[in-house]
């Protein structure tokens, strides 16, 4: 309080834009209500034979269940946590843990026992996800030495019972009512100068967030996200899945960040938009298999995370005739902070 004034908001539009109240909950059933039967999700693994898709009439139903199986075990508020790489499995346990009125915390799956240790202990999460191994490291059984040293952690659950997870629930649970400033998740910080930190987020800045970003970047309503950033990281976790909800559009998520395959997914499923850091940019453009895809329903290329030089968006907006548009955000902040117009100047 200065005087007689009182600060009660903190966000001025620079330009037209609503601030909704709105959970990611109301965001994925306005969806599967209105176009139940537009593609949702798919899982875009490289073998071509085992990917799976989702409409949003199955996304839901899904999340559902998982939100069901959370409740048959632990109660609305509960930190889970999820130590994964990116999978389908990653993106319908995370709606489920919002569904349940649950909290998710975030790891990422390079953590070794120091660090995996610290944030599930300083999170208070009482269940652990996590797949059995990861590029050549045994996850479960670290999982298993840390639920011994902390009590408060309950139950691990391995990704890889997925099926039964979900078959667990009582489909006669009511689902919790969720409000826009429910905490949704907790994500930590690089870590860069000590332990990381523990960003809670709730759900109404990922929802505005991850929208204005998409349509700042020029999605329209049914854009396609093809998105190989991780799910733990802001970038992947939020701004691109949250944003393709938000437009009733379809996320394409890869297992992890591959070349080749990011420019198959955009010809096979008409991929709009994408978030990469330069590196991964580079590669793309780079690569042999570049010159033999239809890329024509690239829209906006979304880099940050590195300095994003104006050679490189000149190359990039030539190559593949796009539009660019460059962010800068922080895990503390919901993510992005600043992004460009798809009109500025390189």
């Amino acid at each position: 309080m200065v005087g007689s004034t009182l600060l009660e908001t903190s966000y001025w539009p620079a330009e037209p834009g609503e601030v909704r109240e709105v959970t990611v909950c109301e965001l994925l059933r306005h969806a599967a209500a209105t176009v139940p039967d537009r593609l949702a999700l798919v899982d875009c693994v490289e073998d071509v034979t085992a990917r799976k898709a989702w409409t949003y009439a199955e996304f839901v139903a899904d999340a559902e269940r998982a939100a069901r199986a959370l409740l048959a075990r632990f109660e609305p508020g509960d930190r889970i946590a999820l130590w994964a790489p990116n999978s389908a499995e990653w993106i319908v346990l995370q709606q489920g843990v919002a569904m349940a009125g649950m909290v998710l915390v975030a790891l990422n799956p390079a953590y070794r026992a120091r660090e995996m240790e610290f944030v599930v202990k300083q999170s208070g999460a009482v269940a652990l996800f996590c797949v059995g191994g990861y590029r050549g490291f045994d996850m479960r059984g670290l999982a298993t030495a840390v639920q011994q040293k902390l009590p408060t952690l309950r139950e691990v659950v391995a990704m890889e019972e997925w099926d039964a997870f979900l078959a667990s629930g009582d489909p006669a649970t009511e689902l919790q009512d969720v409000g826009p400033y429910d905490m949704i998740q907790v994500q930590y910080t690089s870590g860069t100068t000590g332990f990381p930190k523990g960003a809670m987020r709730h759900h109404m800045v990922l929802c505005n967030e991850a929208r204005f970003v998409a349509e700042r970047a020029g999605m329209s309503d049914g854009g396609v996200y093809i998105n190989a950033m991780p799910m733990y990281h802001i970038g992947g976790g939020a701004v691109t899945s949250f944003g393709a909800w938000a437009k009733r559009g379809t996320f394409v998520i890869l297992p992890g960040f591959d070349p080749g395959t990011i420019l198959e997914a955009f010809e096979t499923y008409a991929g709009t938009h994408t978030l990469v850091v330069p590196t991964m940019l580079i590669a793309m453009l780079d690569h042999p298999d570049l010159a033999r895809r239809d890329l024509s329903s690239l829209q906006t290329i979304l880099s940050g995370a590195a300095s994003v030089p104006a050679s490189l968006v000149r190359r990039t907006m030539k190559t593949l005739d796009c539009q660019f548009s460059i962010l800068f955000g922080q895990t503390e902040t919901h993510g992005v902070v600043s992004q460009t117009r798809v009109t500025d100047t390189p």
